[in-house]
């Protein structure tokens, strides 16, 4: 049970700062996108910076080898290369050839010495791809390189070492050199690979194997492949119709913005962290929250300004109490409101009812007397009406404390209290604080039954454990507590 009672507490602290929540979490949030969106951006142009200082280039050959092998038991297998470009059979390339190709263009002895004839530096093997062009016999060697004139000899140069090392190496009758290096412009490159990629998909094939058959993600950076394909891919009716841009978009990542996984993972980062610092703060709160930091009898939970029908409820519980001192701990105004109410519930059953207001705080004087209650303790009048605060209310007489005289004595006090229960059915004080003031300790030792007034969020437990104590000291009568809801 008390469990359950603590995590009611949790969800009703929750439910208070809601407002504090909603806005920490919307503002973590704003700050999650706009951060996302220019993290995205920054990226965006360093791609693009980066993209523009490369250039790409391609050079194209034919292989022809004999209608008869000329390869013998002696000769390896692996040296003869089966490309058949007579007509009789069309695209006999496949996976297998274009890997031997790429391997053998790539090989450390082509590069080395491209290296060397260049007098370049960098390490070449990445740059480098090679690929069927358009479905057909035609092979392309594609180079990247991120000086333009470079990167034309360079692919002239793969060329002519590729043609050398082929004709030494394997038994081929030409190997016929297409096209002579040239610069390829991203719409370029989308031409190359659309015909073939849309092939594929045609046929339902993966397009996965696709991608790694012709290696273009591995030459040409991530960003500027997306934007090819995006751009001069999937703009093209035929790409649109077979429905395979989610496919393409898997493969590629395209449009893998990670906008919304940041904004949604702010927005929870912010709940999570308002919570939690509201939680922390309630921790080290030592004012009373709830009826559980209350460890006496508890009269009533009234919300301010809400319904007064629990008033009239308060004053069955009240009403064989004649005299009754009403305490605040913290000096709020808050507590007029409960004693005028109060003070009123009485009068609703037609009984004669008298406010003495300690604190100065009640809101129901229609006209005010020239002379207060200390005036009475040391006139000691016979009549008391001269001293009687007109009310806005019937039946309830007010009568106002005025300037604290400390000569009074508490006998005087005593006998200026007997009279005045002589004279009403319910008398109703609403007293400072009696842990900050002298007067109000000798008036509580006088009134006997008193009720103490506690502020949720306000009040702290300390002070009001130190209430209870001096109630205690003076063998008091502790009726019990009013926490008064916010």
């Amino acid at each position: 049970m008390e469990n359950e009672i603590e995590l009611a507490d949790f969800f009703s602290i929750l439910w208070q700062k809601k407002i504090i929540i909603i806005i920490t979490t919307i503002i973590f949030m704003i700050i999650g996108f706009s951060g996302s969106v220019i993290i995205e951006n920054i990226e965006k142009n360093q791609n693009t910076q980066e993209i523009s200082k490369m250039y790409y280039a391609q050079t194209t050959f034919l292989v022809a080898t004999s209608q008869i092998s000329t390869t013998t038991i002696e000769q390896p297998l692996t040296n003869s290369i089966p490309v058949n470009i007579t007509g009789n059979e069309k695209n006999t390339i496949n996976d297998i050839t274009i890997n031997t190709y790429n391997s053998l263009v790539k090989s450390q002895t082509i590069l080395n010495n491209i290296k060397n004839k260049l007098n370049l530096t960098e390490d070449l093997y990445d740059l480098i791809s090679v690929s069927q062009v358009n479905n057909s016999n035609l092979i392309a060697i594609n180079v990247a390189y991120h000086d333009e004139q470079k990167v034309l000899q360079i692919a002239d140069e793969l060329m002519n070492e590729f043609v050398q090392n082929m004709s030494q190496t394997y038994f081929i009758d030409a190997v016929s050199i297409i096209d002579k290096a040239y610069l390829l412009s991203n719409k370029d490159i989308a031409n190359i690979f659309k015909e073939y990629i849309i092939s594929e998909a045609q046929a339902k094939n993966d397009l996965t194997n696709m991608l790694r058959t012709l290696q273009i993600s591995t030459l040409i950076p991530k960003k500027e492949l997306q934007n090819i394909f995006e751009e001069y891919i999937f703009t093209d009716k035929n790409i649109e119709e077979l429905n395979i841009d989610s496919s393409l978009k898997d493969i590629l990542q395209i449009d893998s913005s990670n906008i919304i996984i940041y904004t949604i993972f702010s927005t929870i980062f912010g709940f999570i962290i308002s919570t939690g610092i509201i939680l922390v703060v309630d921790i080290f709160n030592k004012t009373i929250k709830s009826e559980n930091n209350i460890s006496g009898k508890i009269l009533a939970s009234i919300k301010y300004n809400g319904t007064k029908n629990i008033f009239d409820i308060l004053r069955i519980k009240l009403e064989n109490n004649k005299l009754i001192l009403i305490n605040n701990l913290d000096n709020a105004n808050e507590n007029s409101y409960i004693t005028d109410n109060l003070a009123t519930a009485f009068t609703n059953i037609q009984n004669k009812t008298l406010l003495i207001d300690l604190a100065s705080n009640t809101n129901l004087v229609e006209k005010s007397s020239e002379k207060n209650l200390f005036d009475l303790i040391k006139d000691k009048p016979k009549k008391i009406d001269s001293y009687i605060s007109k009310s806005t209310i019937n039946n309830l007489d007010i009568l106002v404390s005025g300037n604290i005289d400390n000569t009074c004595k508490e006998s005087d006090f005593k006998g200026v209290l007997s009279n005045l229960e002589k004279s009403y059915d319910y008398i109703i004080i609403n007293s400072n604080n009696v842990l900050e003031n002298a007067n109000s300790l000798q008036i509580f030792k006088l009134v006997k039954n008193t009720i103490l007034v506690a502020i949720q969020g306000k009040s702290k437990i300390n002070d009001y454990n130190k209430f209870k104590e001096s109630i205690s000291e003076i063998n008091g009568n502790f009726l019990g507590t009013i926490l008064l809801k916010k």
